[in-house]
């Protein structure tokens, strides 16, 4: 099943660039379950894939989560003492590999 009915035409355009500019990109979407009650919900078994599908696209939300002021220089801070750096996060892997970057925190550009 598909998430949406139809999206905008540049969709995936504008959530990559905004991805790779390092924000957290959200889409938005809704569909009209009608007037029911959690009971009914679980009722009709209702699942999330079978609620959150053929909804109709609203827009984005952009949240920019700026670095730490701090975040640089403690990045070098902690490569000038030969520690091995390794970066973990459940952030989409665009968002990360521009945070990476603004960081520098890797010392060759990736293949």
């Amino acid at each position: 099943m598909k998430s949406y009915i139809t999206v905008p035409e540049r969709y995936d355009e504008i959530y990559l660039r905004l991805s790779r500019q390092g924000a957290r990109v959200l889409a938005l979407g809704h569909r009209s379950l009608g007037i029911l009650s959690n009971q009914q919900l679980r009722e009709q078994h209702a699942t999330r894939d079978s609620v959150e599908c053929n909804l109709d696209f609203c827009g984005f939300v952009v949240l920019s989560c700026p670095l730490k002021p701090d975040s640089k220089a403690m990045i070098r801070e902690l490569r000038h003492s030969s520690h091995h750096l390794t970066m973990i996060t459940g952030d989409n892997p665009l968002t990360a590999c521009h945070v990476a970057k603004e960081l520098r925190f890797r010392r060759k550009a990736p293949l």
